[in-house]
């Protein structure tokens, strides 16, 4: 393990504590290095993933816990699918979250007006494609920042940490 992975776990048992005492802390771990849109593809998403499991481990979450979603199984569907199942529904407030992406990340145009800087920020899942919509070009199937604050609002733990490691993620 890396100098930056040991100092990634050590962050990590400090922020969250330890495991014991917790009924069910859950990790979800989302990595995308192949694309459906080709051209975006990304090098060394495997290796990310791979050392946080490691992490995960390391800081107490049990692999059986440990959710993993990798390059086409990491669609806009799947990623709400393990939110709603395991980490609103699966956990109490005294258990632990952990939620790790690693890929793309953009920013799009405000369509409902509650940015300072008039763009979403977004994260690009494996089935992101680009739609030409009235002479406009859109991405369909990511995870805005509207999305993520409403899921984050609705995990009931009260240690969650999400690490994002993509452009634009702000």
């Amino acid at each position: 393990m890396t100098k930056a992975a040991y100092m990634l776990v050590l962050a990590l048992v400090v922020c969250l504590g330890t495991s014991e005492g917790y009924a069910a802390d859950k990790a979800l771990l989302v990595g995308i290095g192949k694309y459906r849109i080709k051209q975006a593809s990304l090098k060394g998403i495997d290796r990310d993933l791979r050392e946080m499991r490691r992490v995960a481990k390391a800081a107490g979450f049990a692999p059986e816990n440990t959710y993993v979603l990798a390059d086409r199984d990491a669609t806009l569907a799947n990623v709400r699918i393990v939110f709603q199942r395991e980490l609103i529904r699966g956990v109490s407030s005294d258990d632990r979250v952990l939620i790790y992406f690693s890929g793309h990340g953009t920013q799009l145009p405000d369509r409902n007006g509650d940015e300072i800087d008039n763009s979403d920020e977004a994260l690009l899942m494996h089935d992101t494609r680009i739609r030409y919509t009235q002479g406009e070009q859109r991405l369909e199937n990511v995870l805005l920042d509207d999305e993520i604050e409403d899921l984050l609002a609705a995990v009931p733990a009260e240690d969650v940490l999400v690490l994002v490691d993509a452009c634009h993620s702000g």
